[in-house]
């Protein structure tokens, strides 16, 4: 019987992250249907499996600051197990890694930093985009029969992508902006804040008409925002703004901001893509 029908009463995302304690810093998860790619889990709920790790760990002290995650290989669907290890816990940082390891194969690990944050200085050099709010906009429908995007209410402001006949020039801009949020509705968190820094499209298929094989190869997000800044966001849609500039190689360059109430900046980051040519 599959996860979501073993647990009906929470959340689809609460669901694909539910951890089971197995041994030493030592847990086992499953993969679910609702985030899935087109092989094994997109990448975003497979960082919120290696994030849940840290934030259910009994050693934790303070909230993440910093997750980076590699992808060594696909998931399969089924089973599988994450290590975490606390590599240094010091007065105000702590710093893990995190493994996740599926038929005795490694598919994925993590760096992830907490920390202690102190309320003092606060500078925010850059504004929020003046966008209207997301009720102004239709939500996306039919981008891709994927069955991870329906997990998430995606409204475009502007950079939807538009598949055309032939390859576009690299002067076309990769600029995406859109409003995210979780669907069905849940309140955001670390851990839905991890998943949804995933959810932005390739910036490949901004620039090119064909679908090739590709796929994320590192993600690395900052958590820019403070605790409260991200418990008050609620159910409210964040704003994300993605971008790309360089293609080349067989890999590209993904970059985000991740916007919140009152313009409040609550995570920053970066990707590696990979494309075939």
């Amino acid at each position: 019987m599959s996860r979501e029908n073993l647990m009906p009463e929470l959340h689809p995302l609460d669901i694909a992250t539910s951890l089971i304690l197995t041994g030493d810093d030592t847990y086992r998860g499953q993969t679910t249907k609702t985030y899935a790619n087109v092989i094994g889990p997109y990448g975003g709920i497979t960082a919120a499996c290696l994030m849940q790790a840290v934030l259910i760990d009994r050693r934790l002290a303070g909230t993440p600051v910093s997750l980076t995650v590699n992808l060594l290989a696909a998931v399969a669907d089924g089973e599988f197990d994450i290590t975490v290890k606390l590599a240094r816990s010091g007065k105000y940082i702590q710093h893990w890694s995190v493994e996740l390891v599926q038929n005795g194969r490694i598919c994925s690990n993590a760096s992830v930093i907490t920390a202690l944050r102190e309320a003092g200085f606060d500078h925010q050099s850059v504004d929020a985009p003046a966008i209207g709010p997301h009720t102004d906009f239709d939500r996306s429908t039919g981008v891709f029969p994927l069955p991870w995007l329906n997990a998430y209410d995606i409204r475009f402001v502007e950079g939807a992508p538009a598949f055309a006949s032939a390859l576009r020039t690299s002067k076309l801009s990769t600029r995406s902006v859109q409003y995210v949020s979780d669907n069905p509705p849940r309140p955001l968190d670390y851990l839905s804040l991890t998943a949804i820094a995933d959810s932005f499209l390739l910036r490949i298929f901004n620039v090119r008409a064909k679908s090739t094989p590709m796929g994320s190869v590192s993600i690395t997000t900052h958590f820019t925002g403070a605790p409260e800044d991200i418990a008050a966001q609620g159910i409210e849609p964040v704003l994300g703004v993605v971008d790309g500039i360089r293609f080349h190689g067989n890999f590209h360059d993904q970059n985000m901001q991740i916007w919140g109430r009152g313009g409040k900046l609550l995570a920053t980051g970066s990707q590696l893509v990979w494309f075939k040519n």
